[in-house]
C-alpha cells in the first residue's frame, strides 16, 4: 500500500534508523556463523592466514529480512495486481476491522449495527489515521536515536531537555489518539471522552511497554537464528500480536467498566431466579410505560430507566419474556420491544411461571415444588401488574 501511494522509500529508511539504533543498544550480540572463515590464503595472502571468524548479529539477520521484503516490494507490479487483487485487499480489512467493531459491541453490548455507508466511512477514516499515527509513534524513538535528526530537532528550540522528553512523549500521544478514535467510534453505543480518554491512556503505556519486551526479547532468542533462522522470531511476533490486541481490547473493557462503574460485573453470572423475576416485572412496567405513551422502548431507555441493571442482565431476561410471548419486537432491533396483549391480559402468575418454570418431575421432590409454585401462582394473581406510573414532568413523546 505504501509503494502504491509512492511512500516506500520513506518506509525503507525508518527501517534502516530502527536497526541502527537496535545496533546501538545491543553491539555485541554475535552469533557464530556456519559458513568458512575466510579465504584469504587460497587467494595469494600469506600462508596459514586465515581472516577472523564472522560475527553475525540479529540486527544482521533483520537487515537482510527488511531487505528481502523491500526485494519484493520493490518486484510487486500494481499495474499487474489488478482490480481483484486490490478488491480483495480492501475486503480484508473491511473484514477485519468489521471483527473488531464486533469485539468492541460485544464489550459495550452495542444492541444495532451501523447502516452500511456509515460504517465504511468509520472504517476509511480509521483506516488513514490508525497506521499514520502508530508509524509516527514508532519512528519518533528512530529520530532521537540518530544524532544528524536530533541535533536539527534541537537548534528549533532553545531548551534541549524540553525538546527530548517531548519526543519521549510523543509515541505516547500518538498512541494514545489513535486508541482513543478506536474507543470513542467503534462501539455502536455513545462513549464519554473521559472514560474512552483514561482507557486510551493505561492501554497506550500498557502497549508502549510490550513493544519494549518484545525488542528485548528479540535480542534473547538471537542465539536461536544460528538453529532456525529466521523462524525463530516468528513464534515471538505471534506472541506480541496476540498480547498487543489483548491490551487493546482490555483498554475497552476499561472504558466500559469506568462508563458504567456503578453498575459494571467483571464476571458473566448469571442472575439468581429471584433477580430475573424482579427484572422481569421491572422490564414489563417500563415496557407497559413507554406503550401508554406512544414511545419506542429500547436498549438505551430501559438503560437509562434502570440504571442499577446490567446491561446483560436486560439482554437475558427480555429475550426470556420474547419467547415466553408476553413482549414482542427485540432490544437488538430498530423499533425495540412492544408488549404482545393488555395489561388486564397479563398476570403476575404468569410472569412467574414463565421466569420459575412448571416441569416439575415424578417424586417426592416434584410434587413439593409443584405444590409450592401452585401455592406462589395463587399469591401472584392477587397481585396483578401494576398500571403506568403518571407521566413525569420533562419527558417528552418519541416518535
Amino acid at each position: 500500500m505504501l509503494k502504491g501511494l509512492g511512500g516506500d522509500d520513506r518506509l525503507r529508511e525508518l527501517a534502516e534508523l530502527w536497526l541502527d539504533k537496535l545496533e546501538t543498544v545491543a553491539p555485541g550480540t554475535p552469533l557464530p556463523s556456519s559458513g568458512p572463515a575466510g579465504t584469504a590464503a587460497e587467494t595469494g595472502g600469506e600462508a596459514g592466514a586465515a581472516s577472523p571468524a564472522v560475527q553475525v548479529t540479529i540486527t544482521g539477520h533483520l537487515r537482510e529480512a527488511v531487505e528481502t521484503v523491500f526485494a519484493y516490494v520493490e518486484r510487486t507490479n500494481f499495474a499487474t495486481l489488478g482490480i481483484v487483487g486490490v478488491l480483495g485487499v480492501l475486503l480484508t480489512a473491511l473484514i477485519v476491522l468489521g471483527q473488531i467493531e464486533g469485539a468492541m459491541n460485544v464489550i459495550w453490548h452495542g444492541v444495532r449495527g451501523r447502516p452500511l455507508l456509515r460504517r465504511l466511512l468509520d472504517y476509511l477514516a480509521l483506516l488513514v489515521l490508525l497506521p499514520l499515527a502508530v508509524n509516527v509513534a514508532l519512528a519518533t524513538g528512530t529520530i532521537l536515536a540518530n544524532p544528524t535528526w536530533a541535533g536539527s530537532l534541537a537548534g528549533l528550540m532553545p531548551f534541549s531537555w524540553a525538546l527530548r522528553v517531548g519526543l519521549n512523549l510523543l509515541p505516547l500521544a500518538f498512541v494514545v489518539l489513535a486508541l482513543l478514535v478506536l474507543y470513542l467510534f467503534f462501539p455502536n453505543v455513545p462513549v464519554r471522552t473521559g472514560s474512552a480518554l483514561a482507557a486510551s491512556l493505561v492501554a497506550g503505556l500498557g502497549w508502549l511497554l510490550l513493544q519494549k519486551l518484545y525488542l528485548m526479547l528479540q535480542l534473547v532468542v538471537a542465539d536461536y537464528n544460528a538453529i532456525y533462522g529466521s523462524f525463530a522470531t516468528l513464534p515471538l511476533f505471534l506472541l506480541w500480536l496476540f498480547l498487543g490486541w489483548n491490551v487493546i481490547l482490555g483498554g475497552a473493557v476499561l472504558a466500559h467498566a469506568i462508563q458504567h462503574q456503578e453498575r459494571f460485573r467483571p464476571r458473566e453470572e448469571e442472575p439468581t431466579p429471584a433477580r430475573r423475576l424482579q427484572l422481569a416485572f421491572d422490564i414489563l412496567i417500563e415496557v407497559y410505560r413507554c406503550f401508554s405513551r406512544r414511545q419506542l422502548c429500547t436498549m438505551e431507555e430501559l438503560a437509562r430507566r434502570l440504571p442499577a441493571l446490567d446491561h446483560r442482565d436486560l439482554l437475558l431476561v427480555s429475550s426470556m419474556l420474547l419467547r415466553g410471548g408476553l413482549l414482542r419486537g427485540g432490544l437488538r432491533e430498530a423499533g425495540g420491544i412492544q408488549p404482545a396483549a393488555p395489561l388486564e391480559e397479563i398476570g403476575a402468575e404468569e410472569v412467574l411461571r414463565l421466569v420459575l418454570g412448571d416441569d416439575a418431575a415424578p417424586g417426592p421432590g416434584g410434587a413439593l415444588s409443584a405444590r409450592i409454585l401452585a401455592a406462589a401462582a395463587e399469591e401472584a394473581r392477587r397481585h396483578p401488574l401494576p398500571p403506568p406510573p403518571p407521566q413525569e414532568s420533562g419527558d417528552g413523546a418519541a416518535t
